[in-house]
C-alpha cells in the first residue's frame, strides 16, 4: 500500500495526521486543515510544533500527542490537559466536537 496521502483505521477518538498537513478522525470522513508552524504548549513545559503531530488522542478533558515519527508506546506522549493549558487544549479539541 502506498503511504503516500493515505490514512490508516484508528480507534475512536484518535486523528491520523498525512504529509499534507491534513487531520482524520477515525469514525468519519470529516477532514480538517492544520495550521503550519503553529505551537502547543504541553502539560510539562514542553513546547511543540503541530506540524509535527502524528495523532491525538482525547481522554477524558486531556489530550495525549504523538509527535515521533516512528510512532509512541506508552509513556512517550505530550500530554495537554484543559486544566493546566487551556489554550493548546481548545486549540486542538476543536477538532472532536
Amino acid at each position: 500500500m502506498d503511504d503516500t496521502n493515505q490514512y490508516l483505521k484508528a480507534d475512536t477518538n484518535q486523528y491520523l495526521k498525512a504529509d499534507t498537513n491534513q487531520y482524520l478522525k477515525a469514525d468519519t470522513n470529516q477532514y480538517l486543515k492544520a495550521d503550519t508552524n503553529q505551537y502547543l504548549k504541553t502539560d510539562n513545559n514542553k513546547v511543540i510544533n503541530e506540524k509535527y503531530i502524528k495523532w491525538i488522542k482525547k481522554i477524558d478533558e486531556c489530550l495525549e500527542v504523538c509527535t515521533k515519527s516512528i510512532g509512541c508506546g506508552i509513556g512517550d506522549t505530550h500530554k495537554i490537559c484543559k486544566i493546566n493549558n487551556s489554550d493548546s487544549y481548545n486549540k486542538l479539541n476543536k477538532h472532536f466536537n
